[in-house]
């Protein structure tokens, strides 16, 4: 029975609506400064266009959980702030029938400002170096006189742990502290206590889970042999390149059950397969990007076999036809293609790329027909920055109905790409640009057909502008020259603008030369 009496309250709380928020005991900071970090009530942009019909309309319901969220969050917030002691409770006040008032009492308590950095236990790193670690850290102010920040304080000791274990230091320990406030000038010092431990060395790479997968198609993507000194950069690069394969579904890359005093550990490599072979289709309908047909019924398929014989060596091939529907059948445009992949090339971490196309295209005023092989060689200078090199040969039928003319090139070429790609995330980038540049050579050393050249070059960059704004920008630079034995470039490979995705008064390919 007593449950139940103390669950009637919540319930029927639980129903009302937070009709405002309100602070008490904040002299530091705005009402409006915290409230930025409350969350109790906010509400959906659908119940915010709602509340333009009335003040109670589209006001969120009371969730205890949210606000006891708000309270740690408040907390953090003047905790980070220089406000170590800062306490903050919370409250309801009933407002009318259906409404509550949610109430943040605030005992700031005093600042604390940093008197100094102080370190202990350190031997491979003196002070000052350990104090430049800490302050080129970006966003993070830790100087003489700074308002004290446990967030910063983390952070930085976050990254002298990170130095030691990339110098074999793998069981190193870092504890900061924040000593006591002197009352008199409103400031105490934070003291980094370290224990360094010995440099740890692999003794052993010991691979678990594989089904399918050989093991030195494992082995070849770690970075750490018997031996090597036992860092967590080598072990996160060992991870990263063991999900690049595409073969994995999860990968650990640990270190086994050792003392902290021990100077040999066993790396332990444990994988899960994605299943080796794969079959896919698609059938939709989408409007036609060029305007020429009312709709168009889109189907693709395609079948792979990702890790050939346990090599990691992979093959695709692949198809796509759109079709006009509505006011007709017929086919429009389509591809079929065949890809393999060799992931080591000459006993390398440099993929090879064999590639065979066929892709016809339909523009209002000419056609294209095209035939392609390529073979392509990639290598990843760091995480950061990689490169490719492809060797093509492409034969390309042009037609144009309209001019009764028709042509048939045989291409003989070679394609270079540089890429560095610094974002934050590549699906929804808040940070950081891309660069792409590509040079395309035809009639190089006289391998025949015409001759001419092609640069793209690509900049993006990504920039946060708010809490809630990115600021993208995009630039795309071309040039082409033709080579001694043409005059002009072919039409299929000049630059072209109009549609969707450039001056979308034109339609596609329809505005240049």
């Amino acid at each position: 029975m007593a449950v139940c009496l103390l669950m009637m309250p919540s319930e029927a709380m639980a129903q009302r609506r937070v009709l405002d928020v309100a602070f008490e005991g904040n002299q530091a900071f705005s009402r409006s400064e915290l409230k930025s970090v409350t969350h109790v009530d906010n509400s959906s942009l659908y119940m915010k266009v709602l509340s333009l019909f009335g003040p109670r309309i589209g006001r969120p319901t009371f969730n205890y959980l949210v606000m006891g969220r708000d309270v740690t969050y408040l907390r953090a917030f003047y905790r980070n702030r220089g406000y170590l002691q800062c306490t903050v409770e919370e409250r309801t006040e009933q407002a009318g029938e259906d409404g509550l008032i949610v109430h943040f009492t605030i005992d700031e308590g005093p600042l604390t400002t940093l008197l100094r950095l102080e370190f202990t236990g350190n031997e491979l790193y003196t002070d000052d170096q350990l104090k430049n670690m800490i302050r080129r850290l970006r966003g993070v102010r830790l100087r003489d006189g700074d308002p004290v920040n446990e967030s910063a304080i983390q952070a930085g000791a976050e990254e002298v742990l990170r130095r030691y274990r990339s110098r074999g230091h793998y069981f190193a320990k870092v504890r900061p502290r924040v000593g006591r406030r002197d009352s008199t000038i409103g400031a105490a010092p934070v003291t980094y206590h370290i224990r360094e431990g010995p440099i740890v060395r692999v003794s052993d790479v010991v691979v678990e889970g594989t089904r399918y997968a050989k093991e030195y198609v494992v082995r070849r993507e770690v970075t750490l042999e018997p031996g090597d000194l036992l860092t967590e950069d080598d072990r996160k690069e060992s991870q990263r390149r063991l999900y690049s394969t595409g073969i994995f579904r999860t990968v650990g890359v640990t270190v086994g059950e050792v003392s902290p005093d021990s100077t040999t550990a066993v790396m332990l490599v444990t994988v899960s397969e994605i299943p080796k072979r794969y079959v896919g289709t698609g059938v939709g309908l989408a409007g036609d990007p060029d305007a020429q047909f009312d709709l168009l019924l889109r189907t693709s398929a395609q079948w792979g076999h990702r890790n050939v014989y346990g090599t990691g060596r992979a093959i695709e091939l692949s198809a796509n036809e759109d079709f006009q529907v509505i006011t007709g059948w017929q086919p429009i445009q389509g591809e079929l293609s065949l890809r393999y992949l060799e992931p080591w090339f000459g006993r390398t971490r440099t993929p090879m790329t064999a590639l065979v196309t066929f892709n016809p295209k339909s523009y209002e005023l000419f056609k294209v027909q095209e035939v392609a092989t390529e073979i392509g060689f990639s290598r990843e200078f760091t995480p950061r920055t990689r490169g490719w090199l492809s060797f093509t040969y492409r034969i390309v039928d042009v037609e144009i109905p309209t001019k009764d003319f028709s042509s048939k090139d045989n291409l003989r070429g070679v394609n270079a790409t540089i890429e560095r790609d610094s974002r934050d995330n590549i699906l929804s980038p808040t940070r950081g640009s891309l660069a792409r540049i590509k040079l395309s050579r035809y009639g190089l050393l006289k391998l025949g057909g015409p001759s001419y050249a092609v640069v793209n070059f690509l900049w993006t960059r990504y920039q946060v502008t708010g809490s809630r704004t990115v600021l993208a920008t995009r630039m795309r630079l071309g040039y082409a020259r033709p080579g001694s034995n043409i005059d002009e470039v072919p039409i299929f490979d000049r630059f072209f603008a109009g549609g969707a995705n450039s001056v979308r008064g034109y339609e596609e390919r329809m505005l240049g030369p």
